[in-house]
């Protein structure tokens, strides 16, 4: 259990540093895209973004970066299993708030779906997903939530000083969200964030996808109605009126921030000097190829932080590799035989002083065995003495079903142990000790 722990925390320690420097390349990537394509179209600008904003979440997580964590990849900075730890927990703690915080906005964005009250109005739309266009009192801007029954709610105090005109351009700007699917992209980019709270550059290019969204939509708005100087002044006045609501994360609005509604004021004012369509897609064929081009390098990349195996794991390492037989389970234990050559009594000389006491000691015949005189025996020392042994064959007859040995037939056993022995001489015999 602590061991995947362990494991779990080094690779998040290492996914986390990966994703801050390829997010940091991305979002300066994507800064040079958008200074050095100034009249592209919003919705070419919008999708380039949209890419980096994937690459710098999904090439992190990639095997070829993961196999640091054990250091044997090239890095730089190797991080201890403690760092790693805090890291992987602030990270999780990190994800956790971001879910909740979640899950707050959808339950209240639910809450407000079922306060409102239907509009009745006859605007032609022609997208597929048509909304339910009602009011509430609950909102601050025109926004679209749900994303299988989308609803448009409009603030109640905004309807009356509205005219069809202006009505029907914000009906369009909403309805122009759900044609280019605008719904389930944000929701792709608040899981990304959720994943990579820490990650200061996917916040940078999460704010610059959503202004880049919202001057498509006002594009659409100016091709449908043919009215842009209109459509600026009715974003003017309605910011005015306008309160920035942090719980509603997942609703797409009309309008954003004062800068942002700058930026679009002033991209509504310059439609005429876009890119034609044939230069928008050469721009989009070379930024595609470009983009290809650096993923791939950076899919290569070493990985420039790691973290320090444990103790246990670099001990094992560095033990020597013990060769073993598939068969070393099975062991069957073969009886050694041994022969020594028994030692001359005319040679050893203990033996001698042991029969000449041995004979002093005996009574003479005849005489009282009462009055024999007692002998001096002296305590001999035997040395102990290393004999050479013979161990059984390495293979065995194979007996045949009868009981009887074949002798022409013989099988090795799985695993033959030659044990050593040590015949040590005592005065009753020999001391047979087995090493």
């Amino acid at each position: 259990m602590i061991a995947s722990l362990l494991k779990l925390s080094s690779l998040l320690a290492t996914t986390l540093a990966a994703s801050l420097w390829e997010g940091a390349a991305f979002s300066l990537i994507g800064f040079a895209l958008l200074q050095l394509m100034p009249r592209a179209s919003s919705a070419l600008r919008h999708t380039l973004l949209l890419a980096l904003f994937l690459l710098s979440a999904i090439l992190p997580w990639l095997p070829l970066h993961n196999g640091a964590v054990d250091g044997a990849a090239p890095h730089i900075l190797t991080l201890s299993q403690w760092l790693a730890a805090a890291i992987a927990a602030v990270w999780l703690a990190a994800t956790a708030i971001r879910a909740t915080l979640l899950v707050i906005a959808w339950k209240h964005l639910r809450d407000v779906r079922r306060s409102a009250q239907p509009l009745a109005l006859d605007l032609p739309l022609t997208t597929h997903r048509r909304p339910i266009v009602c009011t509430s009192s609950t909102v601050e801007s025109p926004l679209i939530v749900g994303f299988f029954r989308p609803v448009l709610l409009l603030p109640k105090w905004l309807v009356p000083q509205l005219s069809d005109s202006e009505l029907r351009q914000i009906v369009v700007h909403e309805c122009e969200h759900l044609r280019r699917g605008d719904d389930w992209t944000n929701l792709l980019l608040q899981i990304g964030l959720m994943l990579f709270p820490l990650n200061p550059a996917l916040t940078w290019l999460n704010r610059h996808i959503g202004v880049q969204r919202e001057l498509s939509c006002d594009a659409a708005v100016v091709a449908a109605t043919a009215q842009p100087l209109a459509y600026a002044a009715s974003l003017t006045r309605i910011a005015e009126q306008h309160l920035e609501r942090s719980s509603l994360r997942l609703a797409l609005a009309a309008w954003g921030r004062r800068s942002e509604l700058t930026q679009r004021v002033h991209a509504l004012l310059r439609q005429s000097k876009n890119w034609t369509s044939q230069q928008s897609a050469v721009a989009s064929i070379a930024s595609s190829v470009l983009l290809l081009a650096i993923a791939a390098g950076f899919s290569r990349a070493p990985q420039l932080v790691a973290v320090a195996a444990p103790v246990s794991e670099v001990a094992a390492a560095s033990l020597p590799a013990v060769p073993t037989l598939p068969s070393a389970a099975t062991v069957r234990f073969v009886p050694a035989s041994f022969t020594a050559d028994a030692p001359e009594p005319a040679t050893h000389k203990a033996s001698r002083k042991h029969a000449q006491m041995k004979q002093t000691a005996a009574p003479e015949p005849g005489r009282d065995s009462t009055k024999v005189k007692r002998a001096k025996i002296q305590r001999v020392e035997h040395a102990p003495r290393l004999l050479r042994t013979r161990a059984a064959s390495d293979t065995i007859p194979l007996q045949n079903s009868d009981g009887s040995i074949n002798a022409h037939e013989r099988v090795a056993p799985t695993v033959v142990l030659t044990p050593a022995w040590l015949a040590v001489p005592v005065p009753d015999g020999w001391l047979v000790i087995q090493l």
